[in-house]
């Protein structure tokens, strides 16, 4: 299996300082069990916590080795605590371990602090943090960036936090010089820590407000940071769930995308998979509810982008409110319990207007008409229609969901008696008000001019007098040819 890149690790970096000789203090009602001659030290050290990267996080000390003095044989013996015992005593892997191998695990002065490997140190501590938390040990410090503690050793566990450590040990330990002098080495610790985050935008990674077409796909981008947890976590929830406004839908789990980092995972009916075939992720859509449930041991990068399509519906916000929607990251604070905390993304908005228009009697604006229709065009040119738009019984007509811009309306159809209306342009802007736009309609008046009713003269009436002339014409033709075939009867007789 690859190992786990990313920005969650807690490196806890031991330096001890050497100070001037001390005078070792033991509190005298209190003896060593290895040497029962030796007497628990009451001398103290500090631990020193780097701030940062921390915030204002604070941390509570539960310590795992006493220490004890002879002062007769001026030798310092090391005990488990006794919450520390009762945790070796319940768990078969550890039962055995000695202060020895204690000792031995962490390298002398400085702890491996590693979350990436599967040192018995990490797995240890980890197993004890566990412990505790089930068996709500209370903490025998509580740390704030420098403590006085008793000389010996201690796990670091942070209080509430949104971001994620892993277990940290600090050694305050006494060491000898060559004449027998004892020096107290204060601890230094150095976390690295990171806190899990997400974003969300719309159209392109970055932007959050975009303005489309009715009909148009939608796409939004999630991105979020991974946490490297800890090879021996017991909890490592990951979840991102993406919730739609009421006027959007999902295009579906198959129309999802998810990146590893620069990798595209493979998606097969909502599940993610990487060359490999591990699950990396499993995604479903219940309502307009997206829930996506990552599996970080198989995660490589630091961070995971996700892209969906969804897509109006009849419930669109027409309109300057428009369609907003977030996204929420839920992910283990706490890798060796139970513990999750969320964090949520800026909300991202879709938006689309309408055109509204009223039609009415230039010369009598209470006139308004019926059944014009224009058609509605992007370009001047007229070639790239969007819709059509047809008055109602009020003169008003109206075309849903338009992206903004500059729109071309040609009147295609007129009310009886009145002429075509010139074509006119109008503007749709996105998040700025034109002539009212409260219920996310643009609006246009467009008048228009009656077709007169010419009297019978000029045309028609020249057919009129065109017509008797031609009656006149003709009857007069009749009569002169009656009487001119009466005449010649006449003569041949």
């Amino acid at each position: 299996m690859k190992k786990i890149f990313g920005v969650i690790i807690l490196v806890v970096f031991c330096m001890f300082i050497n100070v001037k000789a001390v005078n070792i203090t033991v509190d005298s009602n209190t003896k060593g069990t290895v040497d029962t001659n030796s007497y628990l030290i009451t001398s103290r050290g500090s631990v020193d916590v780097d701030p940062t990267n921390i915030g204002n996080d604070t941390f509570s000390l539960y310590k795992i080795l006493d220490a004890f003095y002879n002062s007769t044989s001026n030798v310092i013996t090391y005990e488990f605590t006794s919450n520390f015992k009762k945790f070796l005593t319940s768990n078969s892997t550890y039962k055995n371990l000695t202060v020895g191998d204690y000792f031995n695990l962490t390298s002398g002065d400085i702890t491996s602090g590693s979350t990436v490997t599967n040192s018995t140190l990490d797995k240890l501590m980890s197993a004890y943090t566990t412990y505790i938390k089930t068996n709500s040990i209370v903490s025998d410090e509580y740390l704030d960036i420098v403590t006085p503690v008793y000389s010996g050793a201690y796990l670091i566990l942070p209080n509430a936090t949104a971001k994620i450590y892993s277990v940290m040990v600090a050694n305050v330990v006494f060491e000898p010089n060559n004449i027998g002098e004892w020096f107290l080495s204060n601890a230094f610790i150095v976390p690295k820590v990171a806190e899990p985050s997400i974003t969300k935008s719309i159209g392109a990674i970055g932007d959050i407000e975009r303005d489309y077409y009715l009909v148009d796909d939608i796409s939004y981008y999630l991105v979020a940071t991974v946490p490297r947890y800890p090879t021996n976590a017991t909890n490592t929830v990951y979840t991102i769930k993406d919730t739609l406004g009421s006027g959007l839908t999902f295009a579906g789990v198959n129309n999802i995308s998810i990146r590893d980092g620069s990798v595209t995972l493979t998606n097969t009916n909502g599940i993610f998979k990487d060359s490999s075939d591990n699950t990396v992720g499993s995604a479903s859509i219940t309502g307009n509810n997206l829930v996506i449930t990552f599996y970080t041991n198989y995660i490589t990068n630091s961070t995971i982008t996700v892209e969906y399509k969804a897509n109006f519906n009849t419930g669109a916000v027409l309109g300057e409110l428009g369609n907003l929607n977030s996204a929420t990251l839920t992910y283990s604070n706490d890798p060796y319990y139970t513990g999750t905390t969320t964090t949520t993304a800026v909300s991202v908005g879709a938006y689309t207007y309408g055109i509204e228009l009223l039609v009415y009697d230039r010369d009598n604006m209470a006139t308004l008409l019926s059944g014009v229709t224009f058609d509605v065009y992007s370009d001047s040119g007229l070639t790239r229609k969007v819709g059509t738009i047809t008055t109602g019984s009020d003169g008003v007509g109206t075309l849903r969901g338009v992206a903004a811009g500059t729109y071309y309306l040609k009147n295609t159809k007129t009310a009886t008696g009145y002429g075509l209306a010139t074509t006119v342009s109008m503007s749709v802007k996105i998040n700025g008000s034109v002539d009212g736009t409260i219920d996310g309609y643009y609006k246009v008046k467009i008048p228009t001019i009656k077709v007169a009713t010419l009297p019978f003269t000029g045309g028609l009436g020249t057919i009129i007098y065109t017509l008797v002339g031609l009656v006149v014409i003709i009857t007069s033709f009749m009569i002169f040819s009656l009487y001119r075939g009466k005449n010649k009867n006449k003569r041949l007789s």
